[in-house]
């Protein structure tokens, strides 16, 4: 009866993604924006850093240098203050909407937006 719970385990990914400050965000989102184009999940193990702009909104910059941007569904009390975020996952297409994050409380993803250079 334990394998599956054994398995389980082993297959929960726990990352802890450090944030760049709001200071240093904005010259590094300057020359990006919103394309409308959505996904349900990025790769987390191809996550560099996040930048965590609001009390609802992180982007994920990725080791190719994409940019993604999750509008979470709800607030996040105290995320902008946060200096990373913290997260795991068990699913095989990487990191979801819906999957939690947690920096000072736990809160729910949304979908990722890719942004492109302007």
């Amino acid at each position: 009866m334990q394998q599956p719970v054994i398995y389980a385990l082993i297959a929960t990914v726990i990352v802890f993604a450090t944030a760049i400050s709001n200071a240093q965000a904005e010259p590094v989102l300057a020359g990006y924006g919103a394309t409308g184009d959505l996904h349900d999940c990025v790769d987390e193990s191809q996550v560099q850093h996040t930048i965590i702009l609001d009390d609802s909104t992180v982007v994920f910059r990725l080791q190719d240098d994409s940019h993604f941007m999750n509008r979470l569904p709800a607030l996040c009390e105290g995320l902008k203050g946060a200096t990373g975020i913290s997260y795991s996952t068990a699913r095989a297409e990487g990191l979801c909407a819906e999957d939690i994050i947690f920096a000072y409380t736990f809160c729910a993803l949304g979908p990722f937006e890719r942004l492109e250079r302007r």
